[in-house]
């Protein structure tokens, strides 16, 4: 295989990149700084917003764009400034709050302004209300999110600026609601990540197509492209990429889209990956 033509790597951060802590790991660091050097770009893709970015990724070296909620909005990361972004339609969430009572959905919310997430109080205080135990869950949560005392209003009055609303509904209720909703609703783009969340942005967003837009205007064509991912929402990135590539706890729908599947990320899979697919001579 011609390694050379790959002149850029898209990434999924958290379960994907990131170790448990957050953080990004010395080989893995010091790969990708080699590769950045040989000219390559390395391009963050995540669901999160954008400053619930762990420092590990602010103060990596050399990354120059980021793709955040879930490909609803591009930075700029050197000025932190948005260049590309997607909005949600100002009656969608009224919208979904109806629907979601008149079914007594156990639910709260959580939603996207402007590169912050806000959330519910309830929700921010104690995660292990919808499934979520854990304290490195819990601290996740509290150190990306800010709380509100309600999430609904809240999220009335910024109707027109979010790039995202996430539903969060317990695990084991998780897919049906997701169905449900992707079944009702036609012009929003849902996918998910983790067990507890359902994930909305604007129809047109989506990792793959802010891929795709930011490698048009970086002149790159998509199959000189790796990506790398874990969940759900990153399985149309991986089958778009010219080499898309799951970690081995991965969801089944992403290794289903992967050309390859590695180790666990815990384990520095990328890392080990990288180093031997493009010959990197590092310790």
């Amino acid at each position: 295989m011609d390694t050379k033509k790959y002149k850029a790597i898209c990434f999924d951060l958290d379960h994907t990149l990131l170790m448990p802590d957050k953080s990004i790991s010395p080989r893995t660091r010091e790969s990708l700084l080699y590769l950045k050097n040989q000219g390559i770009q390395l391009i963050p893709n995540t669901g999160r917003a954008f400053y619930s970015l762990p420092e590990s990724v602010l103060d990596f070296p050399g990354i120059d764009y980021v793709i955040v909620s879930n490909g609803a909005a591009i930075y700029d990361l050197p000025s932190q400034k948005s260049i590309f972004q997607l909005n949600l339609k100002e009656d969608f969430a009224d919208r979904l709050f109806t629907y979601l009572g008149q079914k007594g959905e156990y639910v709260t919310y959580e939603c996207f302004v402007e590169g912050q997430a806000y959330t519910s109080r309830d929700y921010y205080n104690d995660p292990a209300d919808f499934g979520i135990p854990g304290e490195i869950e819990k601290k996740y949560v509290q150190s990306t999110r800010k709380p509100v005392p309600d999430i609904k209003e809240f999220i009335r009055e910024h109707a027109g600026v979010m790039d995202a609303l996430d539903v969060i509904v317990l695990p084991a209720q998780r897919d049906r609601v997701l169905k449900e909703i992707n079944s009702v609703f036609r012009d929003i783009y849902v996918t998910a990540s983790v067990p507890h969340l359902i994930e909305i942005s604007h129809e047109d967003s989506g990792k793959h197509k802010a891929m795709s837009t930011l490698m048009n205007t970086l002149g790159i064509p998509l199959d000189q492209v790796i990506a790398f991912g874990d969940g759900d929402n990153d399985s149309e990135m991986l089958s778009m990429a010219g080499l898309g590539v799951a970690v081995s706890n991965a969801s089944p729908l992403c290794k289903e889209a992967a050309d390859l599947i590695i180790g666990e990320s815990r384990e520095e899979a990328i890392a080990d990956f990288l180093i031997e697919f493009f010959n990197i001579s590092i310790i």
